[in-house]
């Protein structure tokens, strides 16, 4: 069975734990996006993650991308919604 490959939107306190659970299931994160280019870096290096995403379009952009885990704050997981989008949980409450 193929790997599904993620990137990683927030890099904050909850996108690192949301990149070791997703390893724990099998999901290779292929990098992640931070606030800035620096926490990008600061985390990929920290998690061993193979990419430091400068922004949102950068991963809409990566062909090995299956899938983008939004780990942000509820309030701006619609800010990430996209016509690339096909489904959010969140959009849904």
């Amino acid at each position: 069975m193929q790997k599904i490959r993620t990137a990683v939107v927030g890099a904050g306190f909850i996108g690192p734990v949301h990149v070791e659970a997703l390893g724990r299931i099998g999901v290779e994160a292929t990098g992640i996006l931070g606030v800035s280019k620096g926490e990008s870096e600061l985390a990929a290096k920290t998690l061993g993650l193979p990419k430091a995403y400068r922004d949102f379009e950068e991963i809409l952009g990566d062909k090995s991308v299956q899938v983008v885990h939004i780990a942000t704050p509820n309030r701006l997981h619609r800010h990430f919604r996209t016509s690339h989008s096909r489904h959010c949980e969140r959009d849904e409450q």
